[in-house]
C-alpha cells in the first residue's frame, strides 16, 4: 500500500514523466525528493509530507495532517518538479502523453490513441486524494475521459 502512514484523505499530486526515468538517475532523484519533502512547509509550518518515485514514470507527492498545503507551498512543489525535469531532461508537464497498461506492460500513449482504446487501462493522472489513488490507480479509458 502506498504511503501507509497517511490517511485516505491525504492530498496527492501525480507528476508523470514523458519518458522512462533511467536507473542511472533514480537514486539521485530520490535523494532530492527526500530533501524537498523534509523541508516542505506552508506558511512556515512544516508539512507532514512524503514523496516517492512509484515506478519508471511517476513521482507522487503527498501531504496529510493538520497543516494543509497552501498556494505558495504547492507552487514550491511545482518549481521543484520543474527543476528536476530541467536537470534530468524530463518533462513532467506534458499532459498529452498518457501512461497506460497494455498487455501487462506500462507504456506511454498519445492522448489521441487512448480515446476509444479499450485494450488499455490508464494510470490515473489526477486522483482526488490518496484513497482514490490507492483504490483506482488504473482506470478504464471511459473513466479517464470523464475526468
Amino acid at each position: 500500500m502506498y504511503f501507509s502512514d497517511f490517511s485516505d484523505q491525504a492530498k496527492i499530486w501525480v507528476y508523470q514523466s514523458d519518458q522512462p526515468i533511467s536507473d542511472s538517475i533514480r537514486n539521485e532523484m530520490k535523494s532530492k525528493l527526500k530533501d524537498f519533502v523534509n523541508e516542505w512547509s506552508a506558511h512556515g509550518t512544516k508539512l507532514k509530507a512524503t514523496g516517492e518515485l512509484v515506478d519508471d514514470y511517476r513521482i507522487i507527492l503527498c501531504t496529510d495532517g493538520n497543516v494543509e498545503a497552501s498556494g505558495c507551498s504547492i507552487d514550491a512543489s511545482v518549481r521543484f518538479i520543474k527543476e528536476l525535469g530541467q536537470t534530468y531532461h524530463l518533462n513532467f508537464f506534458n499532459r498529452l502523453q498518457i501512461l497506460v497498461e497494455k498487455n501487462g506492460q506500462k507504456e506511454l500513449m498519445h492522448f489521441s490513441q487512448v480515446r476509444g482504446n479499450k485494450e488499455v487501462l490508464v494510470y490515473q493522472p489526477a486522483p482526488k486524494n490518496l484513497g482514490d489513488f490507492r483504490n483506482n490507480e488504473k482506470i478504464s479509458t471511459e473513466s479517464f475521459l470523464a475526468i
